[in-house]
């Protein structure tokens, strides 16, 4: 089985971290794999290469030569096929009619892509406009296809209906994300809940709580959704009860300064390390070398659809045996039961830092998070169970 694999932009920029052991495991159970950006935008991220062979990135960007050629050319070859497909996205509101109508050359493009690789399957990630264009091509070509939604992309509702309809299985990766889309449309008999998840388990038992000061990780873009502001005043609250802890922030967006800013302002800046961007393997090379103790992640609910789904860095940190605290929000809850007491509301700093204080100064309690951690990833959370069943239903 060969398969076209659509990402937004990965490998391209910084976002699309979890989709890395996806496609490596994925590659153990195809023949062949080409990673496909919609828009490739900034430049080529230099710590991803594939680690096994039969992997191609086409990394065609969304207007140029060829796929303005391909744009001319495929209508030609396939003029009902490509007048049916056209036609089906034509009733839009105009916002989306627009970016719909954008798309339509690469899908073009994508077509005679997979002729020429032989693609027997295309599956996108992104409901949006990625998956607009791997359904005309779909359309066009006759090669069935299948997409994986994640979150804000359910709410924008880009032809939703139409997209389960036509695609051989919808993807979601949280229980909330699917009943959501239920509602706004999807094929109830196409829908199936696949979660992302992680290679393995890196822990070689439960961690006990260190002797010195605590570090404290957050691996997130320096975005609003990511909540960091209530993270750093949950520090500052910390440090005024005489609790001394370590903050190493991974990431990077167009939140840094006012974040610098705010670090400052809360006379945090001894306390508190900017890391910048970071690939998974330093990041995991940090987990590996013990000197993380706790992975915070302080997501919240924007609205319409823009908060967490299930962060893949949480599962990162777990399968190393790393105790975690996050917030109710998005799906958070369906990889950490309430039950364990880590999750907190979100946009409360006096929570997050009750949560924290709770956690480090009781041992038993750590150690036995740790464990559970690891059970929770195991039981669960593990890709390469995502992959089988997503591969079974491309062979259906």
């Amino acid at each position: 089985m060969k398969i076209a694999y659509i990402t937004a932009s990965f490998p391209f920029g910084g976002g699309e971290t979890f989709l890395i052991p996806e496609i490596e495991t994925l590659k153990e159970h195809v023949n062949h794999i080409v990673v496909i950006p919609f828009f490739p935008r900034g430049p080529r991220r230099p710590e991803w290469a594939p680690k096994v062979p039969d992997i191609l990135v086409l990394d065609e960007r969304l207007i140029s030569f060829p796929v303005l050629l391909a744009a001319l050319r495929t209508p030609i070859r396939h003029p009902v096929r490509t007048l049916a497909a056209v036609r089906s996205i034509l009733k839009l509101p105009l916002r989306q009619f627009l970016k719909n109508c954008a798309v339509i050359p690469k899908a073009m493009w994508l077509v005679t892509q997979i002729e020429r690789h032989g693609i027997s399957h295309i599956h996108a990630h992104w409901a949006g406009t990625s998956s607009t264009m791997a359904m005309l091509a779909s359309k066009i070509s006759g090669v069935s296809w299948s997409f994986t939604c994640h979150r804000w992309d359910i709410y924008e509702n880009n032809l939703l209906s139409l997209k389960s309809n036509s695609a051989q299985f919808a993807r979601f990766i949280s229980r909330r994300g699917m009943e959501d889309a239920v509602r706004l449309g999807v094929t109830q008999g196409k829908a199936m809940i696949v979660p992302m998840g992680v290679v393995g388990i890196h822990a070689e038992g439960p961690r006990k709580l260190p002797a010195d000061v605590p570090v404290i990780l957050c691996a997130a873009n320096l975005l609003e959704v990511k909540g960091h502001r209530y993270l750093l005043e949950a520090l500052a609250l910390l440090r005024d009860e005489g609790v001394l802890v370590r903050l190493k922030l991974a990431g990077d967006g167009p939140l840094r300064p006012e974040l610098e800013a705010l670090t400052a302002s809360l006379g945090l800046v001894r306390d508190v390390e900017f890391l910048g961007h970071l690939s998974q393997k330093e990041l995991f090379q940090l987990y590996e070398s013990g000197s993380v103790d706790l992975f915070v992640l302080p997501s919240v609910n924007l609205g319409d659809g823009y908060h967490e789904g299930v962060p893949v860095c949480l599962m990162e940190a777990m399968s190393f045996g790393v105790p975690v605290i996050s917030t109710k929000t998005g799906s958070i809850e369906e990889l950490l039961d309430p039950d364990l007491g880590i999750t907190v509301p979100d946009k409360n700093s006096g929570a997050l830092a009750g949560a924290i204080l709770s956690l480090l100064s009781d041992g038993d309690r750590y150690t036995q998070l740790s464990r559970e951690m690891i059970r929770i990833i195991r039981n669960g959370w593990l890709i390469e169970n995502s992959v089988k069943k997503l591969v079974s239903h491309m062979h259906a």
